[in-house]
């Protein structure tokens, strides 16, 4: 996904802009230059998310993500069905959804 972004920008949206919108509290709060688009994780993608033009099974997608970062970042087991979900997310070709 992280190659697609600079097409997914919303028309307005500067890339520089996405990177900043995207910084983590922990950037934020040590006052750390916005990450490179290479190295934003998938919460940095879902905060900035609402500045990308997504269809909503990539929108679907990208949450799926996010949460299973977050239940796995507090040491939390993934059900067998969020497990598959996060299987599906991640198998997914995204530029064949943005194709079509």
């Amino acid at each position: 996904m992280i190659e697609l972004i600079p097409d997914l920008l919303r028309k307005e949206i500067e890339l520089d802009y996405f990177r900043e919108q995207a910084r983590s509290d922990h950037r934020v709060r040590n006052r750390l230059p916005a990450a490179p688009l290479a190295e934003l994780e998938i919460g940095d993608l879902a905060r900035a998310a609402r500045l990308l033009v997504l269809p909503t099974d990539q929108q679907n997608r990208l949450r799926t993500l996010n949460k299973a970062r977050n239940h796995l970042s507090h040491l939390q087991p993934l059900s067998q069905e969020k497990l598959v979900a996060v299987t599906e997310a991640l198998t997914t070709d995204w530029v064949a959804d943005d194709e079509s």
